[in-house]
């Protein structure tokens, strides 16, 4: 992985300036990045600071990564039950609102989940995805998946073509927004309906989720800075809502600007709750002070001999184990149930990941839910785990917690 750079204080929605840093780290462990055990060569880690522009209101780290990251990147959402549901309503809504047979382009298509699940509707799919691993996957389904960026060159196969254009947790994570969109309108004519999901940053702080914050998130957007970059780009957004993925994400219906808004379906979700006052600035204030509530809690079980692990290896348990500075005594190994991952080792701790089969041949006595968006489902799964005299850890509130899940 390349090192990053620096944004030089312009915002990279609209290029207005951004202010002072909201949260600074010197040096925080690189979400998204995987190593060996073995490994000589010192972990991937870089300077962490989040900084809000002045015209636009984007909240956005100054730092980028480069786009070579993201030829390694390992996440797989449709391993979990519930991601997988959430799919499902996904491509029932995209279904209802187009014509049978629609062009459909995903970009960020991932291991093609949800072209899958398009393409059974009878929609013609075709999808980007930079990261090698998932692409293929995704082509081994027999998907037309390029495993490549969506650029306004690359888009050239499939230009003003795309009845629907599907961008899902994609948008956090561009450092060039104007020439992705410009790649987008590459694809799209006057027809095309835009379908956004990012995660919400209202629904962040409301919940207290410091750890949707990492590395390879970009921009942290809400309803309003959401809209203006898609406006900017011609898009008139028509339909919005928050759906309960990942702490909750913005779901949005767009439409060109310079045609007739066209009828959605109801989509799913709940309306959109914008922050309270001081509300953004209450969740900054407490950010250390629940990694350091991590660390002690980690620090009383090590202390009583306990033996701690977790649940859950993706980019927001790098972003908690770095904050909280967890070393590997801590927290023995984590469980995860995205194939891609096991085998290897998260940076900075290098805690090693495993199967989540794998639990019951070696339980812990504490198991730390850092997939915390998806505790009842894992709490479910592993009832054999509690049956066992196993004890679950929710980290959703400002101090770890130990649940009651023998009931």
């Amino acid at each position: 992985m390349t090192d990053a750079s620096v944004n030089d204080g312009e915002c990279r929605a609209c290029g207005g300036a951004t202010g002072e840093a909201l949260v600074a780290y010197g040096e925080l462990p690189v979400s998204g990045c995987y190593v060996r055990a073995d490994r000589a060569d010192a972990d991937p880690c870089r300077p962490f600071t989040v900084v809000r522009c002045g015209r636009c209101g984007l909240v956005q780290l100054a730092e980028a990564l480069e786009v070579g990251f993201y030829d390694d990147y390992r996440f797989m959402g449709d391993v979990g039950a519930g991601y997988s549901a959430h799919l499902g309503e996904v491509a029932r809504w995209i279904g209802a609102c187009g014509a049978p047979g629609a062009s459909i382009v995903e970009v960020g298509a991932s291991n093609g989940a949800l072209l899958t699940l398009l393409a059974e509707q009878g929609a013609r799919v075709a999808g980007y995805e930079p990261a090698v691993d998932p692409a293929r996957k995704a082509q081994e389904r027999g998907l037309d998946v390029r495993i490549e960026p969506l650029t306004p060159e690359t888009a050239a196969p499939f230009a003003n073509q795309a009845d629907v254009i599907v961008i899902r947790h994609v948008l956090e994570h561009i450092q060039d927004l104007p020439t992705f969109l410009a790649g987008v309108e590459a694809l799209a004519h006057e027809g095309t309906r835009l379908v956004v999901e990012v995660p919400d940053l209202a629904a962040t702080v409301r919940v207290g989720l410091h750890t949707n914050f990492y590395h390879p998130h970009l921009s942290y957007f809400d309803e309003q800075t959401l809209g203006a970059l898609l406006a900017g780009a011609g898009w008139r957004v028509d339909v919005t809502r928050v759906v309960d993925i990942f702490g909750g994400s913005l779901l949005v219906g767009a439409s060109r600007q310079a045609a007739p808004a066209p009828q959605w379906a109801e989509p799913p979700g709940v309306p959109y709750a914008p922050l309270e006052e001081g509300a953004l600035e209450a969740f900054l204030a407490s950010w250390r002070e629940r990694a350091e509530a991590l660390r002690g809690f980690l620090e009383a079980q090590a202390a009583a001999g306990k033996v701690v692990d977790g649940y859950g290896a993706a980019e927001r348990t790098v972003a908690a184990l770095g904050y909280a500075g967890v070393a590997p005594g801590h927290v023995r190994r984590l469980y995860d149930r995205n194939p891609l991952l096991w085998g290897w080792c998260v940076p900075g701790s290098r805690i090693p990941i495993a199967s989540a089969e794998a639990i019951p041949a070696d339980p812990p006595d504490l198991m730390i839910l850092f997939a915390s968006s998806h505790e009842r489902e894992i709490m479910a799964q592993q009832r054999e785990f509690v049956e066992r005299g196993g004890r679950f850890v929710s980290v959703r509130g400002p101090h770890p917690r130990i649940i009651d899940a023998s009931c």
